[in-house]
């Protein structure tokens, strides 16, 4: 190496010195502590962003101290949150459930789960004067896709010739599923119509039509 390269060698490594001497003692001297609040500012507005927009677990809706019975329409006075005393929910905590009714009993203290409930229309009073029967249909596809409850008609032909058909409109369908070569069907039907279902009820050749309304 001759005398001029050692030369611009050493004034290049002069140049690279005062630069990085101006941003350790110059910029980054003067700005650090800047730098560090901003970088605090910056995951202090990032943890409240996700605060915002994440929320917590919500307290599982639990049944109240009488349990749930099967297709009882569910109010607020029936649900509580779990371990926090007989106090009922707030309404928007329970809209999930209200309106909506179990097929089995739900014990004191369980856990309600809404994939587990009724997710047809809600309901409020429309139980009200009305009786719950269990009673076998024959088979059809009329209603295959609806869920309860819903709407139906109940008909059933003469036994004798001279005797009278069964027709019983706006049934409520509370629970409809197959059983061996029909389906059995939990209905809310009218409790004036009792004794006119009362003489068909053991039959087996009932049948669920479209509500002729």
């Amino acid at each position: 190496m001759n005398i001029g390269d050692a030369i611009l060698l050493r004034t290049r490594s002069k140049q690279l010195v005062r630069r990085s001497d101006f941003l350790v003692e110059g910029f980054l001297g003067k700005y650090w502590l800047d730098l560090l609040l901003f970088l605090a500012l910056l995951l202090a507005c990032a943890a409240l962003w996700r605060d915002a927009h994440i929320r917590p677990p919500q307290t599982p809706l639990v049944a109240g101290e009488r349990g749930l019975p099967p297709f009882h329409v569910i109010q607020i006075a029936d649900l509580r949150l779990k371990g926090q005393g007989s106090t009922p929910p707030p309404v928007e905590r329970a809209a999930d459930v209200v309106g909506r009714y179990c097929f089995q009993f739900v014990p004191a203290g369980a856990v309600i789960d809404p994939a587990k409930l009724s997710q047809g229309d809600r309901l409020s009073n429309q139980l009200s004067g009305r009786l719950l029967v269990g009673l076998k249909v024959q088979a059809t596809n009329l209603f295959v896709g609806m869920n309860p409850p819903f709407l139906a008609a109940l008909t059933g032909a003469p036994a004798e010739r001279g005797t009278a058909a069964l027709l019983e409109r706006e049934v409520i369908v509370l629970d409809l599923q197959t059983q061996g070569d029909g389906l059995a069907a939990v209905l809310a039907v009218s409790a004036s119509d009792q004794p006119n279902l009362a003489a068909f009820i053991a039959r087996n050749d009932l049948r669920l039509v479209a509500d002729p309304r």
